[in-house]
């Protein structure tokens, strides 16, 4: 039986994307992403790939969509896409653990993973309260 999960709506509220999985089939279960049209009443697959795509999320002005797969290598990797159409670009290539686009989990070595680790510190007394005395 297929699932449906993570929904996503547009900016303008249009739309919604979201993650549909396949039955099981031999070991493995893929994840694909549907986008429905609230106008037309329209559903269409938008992502086909041989791998799994889950976590998708809206651009600003809803012209394209962000999502994780792992299409061209092991690990997870954040692409992007036009809602219209056309091809998906990898924006990061990251080898050891995968990013999530809501930034619990990423890599060590990333700038999101130094910015989580200073607010972390911020929130714990770690770093000096330089806007204490509101300088």
């Amino acid at each position: 039986m297929r699932g449906i999960q993570d929904p996503q709506f547009s900016p303008d509220g249009t739309r919604v994307a979201f993650v549909v999985t396949d039955p099981l089939m031999g070991q493995k279960r893929t994840r694909h992403i549907w986008i429905y049209d609230l106008k037309s009443k329209a559903t269409r697959q938008f992502t086909y790939s041989e791998k799994s795509e889950t976590s998708p999320r809206w651009s600003p002005d809803g012209k394209q969509l962000a999502f994780l797969s792992g299409r061209g290598g092991d690990q997870q990797q954040i692409f992007v896409m036009r809602v219209d159409g056309g091809e998906a670009a990898a924006l990061t290539r990251v080898k050891r653990a995968s990013a999530r686009l809501n930034g619990r989990r990423t890599d060590r070595r990333s700038r999101s993973w130094r910015q989580m680790q200073n607010r972390k510190n911020w929130k714990e007394g770690k770093r000096k309260r330089r806007f204490a005395r509101g300088r």
